[in-house]
């Protein structure tokens, strides 16, 4: 039987955040220090660069905003949307 071993490079946290996109808004599924997972309406093509702002709450209703660049490594369809995964090449809190 062949093994089922885990592709990612870092470990990922389920998170609920809101994705600011140039167009439109997304929720995070999941998120670590290489990239991150997250649902939208609309599909992004693969390979395409994406800027974004996640919304990241903090203790006392406070908001850490992540600023976001990465490549759309991933587009599937779902019943919910589109599941979009990202790999950062840059980030800065």
């Amino acid at each position: 039987m062949p093994e089922n071993k885990e592709q990612r490079s870092a470990m990922r946290f389920s998170t609920h955040c809101t994705v600011e996109l140039e167009e439109g808004t997304g929720v995070t599924r999941n998120l670590s220090t290489a990239g991150f997972c997250f649902t939208t309406a609309e599909a992004i093509p693969l390979n395409s660069m994406l800027r974004c702002v996640i919304l990241m709450p903090k203790k006392q209703g406070q908001i850490i905003r992540l600023r976001c660049e990465g490549q759309v490594v991933r587009c599937n369809q779902t019943e919910s949307g589109w599941d979009i995964g990202v790999s950062f090449t840059s980030f800065e809190w």
